[in-house]
Parts: structure tokens; C-alpha cells; sequence
């Protein structure tokens, strides 16, 4: 009889265990299929963890080895955010939900080549194969807020500065915590 509760406690902590996770998904513009973010590198700095989200922009990473307070890096497009103060208790499990980043203003080409020189240099352009089709500022977001979609549709959204030269946010875990409750 003491060998089979042992074993259900045993199996009941790491149940709980696998659980300490943080999962969302990461989309551009709105939530739909067109508009899933994959490739975002999702990284916890202080503890050599590192994912990556998948083709329809969902991640999930497990947090069930953090001890203290850190920080979240999350890295698109030529883009950081960093999210200060980052901390889960060990059996939490933490759903940011759907999460639409901000994009770089775009510009035409015609409206690039009546730039001046110096005005030039805030952008890159964007190839369709070997063709310029646009280009991208480097220092200029449409949105200075990430938006987060509650799977019952609630959209709420988190504001912040963004650093142009450094293509830098910086977020305290806290607001985003206020903004998932």
C-alpha cells in the first residue's frame, strides 16, 4: 500500500513538474493563418534556454528549472524585446495567449527615391527574389505596443519605447502580467 501512494505522489510531481511552461504565439499585423510569425527565438539568457516558434508561430518553453529572477528575450525580423524582471514559480504555467509584435513602417520605392541622402539611411530595402520591392525603416515602428488576444477574443495591449538605434523594447515582466490576468 505505501509503494502505490509513493508512486502516485511520485507521479503526481512530475505531472506538476512538466507543467512550469510558458506557451502563445507570435503573429504580425492580426491573428489569423497569413499572418503567423515563425522563426521567433524565444531565449532566457541566464539559463541557456532557447526555443523557437514553429510554422504557425506557436511556442512553448519550459520554465520548470528557473530559481530567480531573470529576463526574456524574445528576437524577430532584426527586432529584441526584452522583458526585465522575469520570474515563474517552478509548477506555473504561464499562456501569454496570441501575441501580435509590432512591424517596421514600410515605404514604396518612389517615396524612397524623393528622400534625401541622409534620410535614406533609416532604411533597408526588401527584395522579392532579386527585385526591390519596398523598403523597411530601421528605426521606425507602425505600432509602439505588442497586442495580446485572449483565446476568447479580448485585445488588450501593452505599450512601450522603442530604442530605433539599438532596434531595442524593453518591458517589465510585470505589465505583461497585469495585461494576461
Amino acid at each position: 500500500m505505501f509503494m502505490k501512494i509513493l508512486s502516485i505522489v511520485i507521479f503526481s510531481l512530475a505531472f506538476i513538474h512538466a507543467n512550469a511552461q510558458i506557451t502563445g504565439a507570435f503573429y504580425l499585423q492580426e491573428v489569423d493563418e497569413g499572418s503567423a510569425l515563425p522563426g521567433v527565438s524565444i531565449i532566457i539568457p541566464d539559463f541557456n534556454k532557447f526555443e523557437l516558434s514553429d510554422f504557425e508561430g506557436k511556442f512553448k518553453i519550459n520554465t520548470d528549472s528557473l530559481e530567480s529572477a531573470s529576463s526574456l528575450v524574445l528576437k524577430y525580423l532584426n527586432c529584441s524585446i526584452l522583458i526585465e524582471d522575469f520570474q515563474v514559480e517552478k509548477s506555473e504555467e504561464v499562456i501569454l495567449g496570441n501575441i501580435i509584435l509590432p512591424e517596421y513602417k514600410l515605404i514604396e520605392v518612389e517615396k524612397y527615391l524623393k528622400l534625401s541622402k541622409r534620410e535614406r539611411k533609416s532604411y533597408r530595402p526588401i527584395y522579392h527574389y532579386a527585385n526591390i520591392v519596398g523598403y523597411e525603416s530601421i528605426s521606425e515602428l507602425y505600432h509602439n505596443c505588442l497586442t495580446f488576444v485572449t483565446n476568447e477574443g479580448k485585445v488588450k495591449k501593452l505599450y512601450f519605447d522603442f530604442d530605433g538605434p539599438c532596434n531595442s523594447i524593453k518591458i517589465k515582466w510585470k505589465d505583461i502580467q497585469k495585461i494576461i490576468e
